[in-house]
């Protein structure tokens, strides 16, 4: 490989440019959960790192370095395309004090000529040779284990022996699990041709690309890149590994058509909730209570589809669950029935919180049940009480009077009878009316008024002819 063989894209700044952006502090560090993810990097681990702009490579190495020397490793880093000044002032806009972690050992910048090409030439042998003694020397000098990453573009120089580089990339794999040690080799996506982009993903077992740290199925184990016949084991390794993921895919076909079912066959009615309460996926009963299809469900508000309004209401539990961070409930009536409304949190990676899984649970029967058992017990100590008074009741007492109080008290309701008479049948029936509480008081004077004044059709004989039969 040499220089003519891999142009410099025309779009990739002069190295001037880039020391001025990183020393203007216009870089920033890594994204949370590219963060999260390397700070899962452990010891033995053998990354890649492939970017394809300054800001993207130091996302991911800034990070890679603070969180090692937090760690108590040793970090080295092998600048190339960024002179070591320039690495030492990103880090320094990082929060790293380098030239307290320089003086210490702590952190080393070393050149391609400290490091892949110390004796002239590359050989790989002669560069894991190199790290063994750097991983001896940092246990020597009480660290935990030694961290390095390299700027590969040095291979781009056409260097004398850097056609070996991947010699020397399957050999770490060998290398690495066997010491107190980890690296991150960083590639440049169009700097190098895809065919070396390729064969970079084939002997890393973990790449990082964008904002991501990925498990690499790709990864081609040493021996089996270093072989003779590495093409036809990468065959053999290749067909097997597609019938492994079908199989895998199967299963997992399998157990999301046996979760949807389960999730279609709750009567509880279940929605799971975007933060913002955007339905992301519901069951078959919540969709029969709203009265709507499927696809006018998803992507709508909670609040819209439940109570028609523009937000959420004042006691919703899933803005309870928001503040809380834990599950909340409320007993909601809508029409005829009533509903136990509970909202579980769903965490992120960074157990922020994402969503939610909202349910509603029928609770009408219970309700029913517990306002009946209320009515009774209220009925049972009235009648205790009622008891009770009669019991004391003094002979010449008014039991008719007593009786209609505690019977309006208990009911809150009172009644008025009257005789009513039917000249053409000759006949005198009763009529009953109920009133509610307060009502009778304000119409008994004018009816009272009115059937004192009453003359009655009938003769006084025909009244005791009534009277006596």
């Amino acid at each position: 490989m040499s220089g003519s063989d891999h142009p410099i894209a025309e779009s990739d700044p002069p190295r001037a440019t880039a020391t001025a952006t990183i020393q203007a502090g216009r870089v920033r560090t890594a994204p949370d959960t590219l963060t999260s993810a390397i700070e899962r990097i452990s010891v033995h681990d053998h990354l890649c790192l492939i970017y394809e702009s300054q800001a993207e490579q130091l996302a991911a190495i800034l990070p890679f370095v603070r969180l090692g020397l937090a760690a108590g490793h040793r970090c080295v880093y092998i600048a190339d395309d960024n002179a070591a000044e320039v690495v030492l002032n990103a880090l320094r806009d990082d929060g790293i004090d380098t030239d307290a972690e320089l003086a210490s050992g702590a952190l080393q910048v070393l050149t391609k000529q400290d490091s892949y090409l110390r004796g002239g030439c590359f050989d790989p042998d002669e560069m894991i040779a190199f790290l063994v003694e750097a991983t001896a020397a940092a246990k020597a000098d009480g660290f935990s284990a030694l961290r390095v990453t390299g700027e590969m573009t040095w291979v781009l120089g056409g260097e004398p022996g850097g056609e070996r580089l991947f010699d020397y990339e399957a050999k770490l794999n060998h290398f690495l699990p066997a010491h107190d040690a980890l690296s991150v080799c960083q590639y440049h996506r169009r700097r190098f041709e895809p065919d070396v982009i390729l064969d970079v993903i084939r002997t890393h077992p973990f790449v990082i690309s964008g904002d991501t740290v990925c498990d690499n199925p790709y990864y081609v184990p040493p021996d089996e890149f270093l072989h003779p016949d590495g093409p036809g084991l990468q065959v053999d390794r290749m067909l097997a590994g597609l019938v492994d993921m079908k199989h895998s895919m199967q299963a997992l076909e399998r157990a999301s058509g046996a979760w949807s079912a389960t999730f279609d066959a709750m009567n509880d009615m279940v929605c799971l909730l975007a933060r913002d309460g955007t339905v992301l996926r519901c069951n078959r009963s919540m969709v029969a209570l709203l009265g709507l299809d499927f696809e006018d469900v998803m992507g709508r508000k909670c609040y819209e589809l439940m109570h028609g309004s523009g937000t959420f209401f004042k006691k919703c539990p899933y803005q309870e669950m928001l503040r809380t961070g834990k599950r909340e409930r409320f007993e909601l009536p809508l029409g005829d029935k009533w509903y136990q409304v509970t909202a579980d949190p769903l965490f992120g990676d960074a157990s922020e919180i994402v969503g939610a899984v909202h349910i509603l649970h029928d609770i009408t029967d219970r309700k029913v049940a517990e306002e009946e058992l209320a009515q009774r017990t209220h009925w049972l100590a009235v009648m205790n009480s009622l008891a009770v008074e009669l019991s004391a009741l003094a002979p010449e007492a008014d039991l008719n009077a007593l009786l209609a109080r505690r019977l309006r008290e208990a009911t809150g309701a009172a009644a008025a009878s009257f005789g009513i008479y039917d000249p053409a049948e000759r006949t005198v029936g009763p009529m009953c009316l109920d009133f509610a509480p307060g009502v009778l008081k304000l119409i008994s004077r004018p009816i009272q008024k009115m059937l004192s004044s009453a003359r009655p059709p009938f003769t006084a004989d025909f009244y005791r002819q009534i009277v006596t039969m």
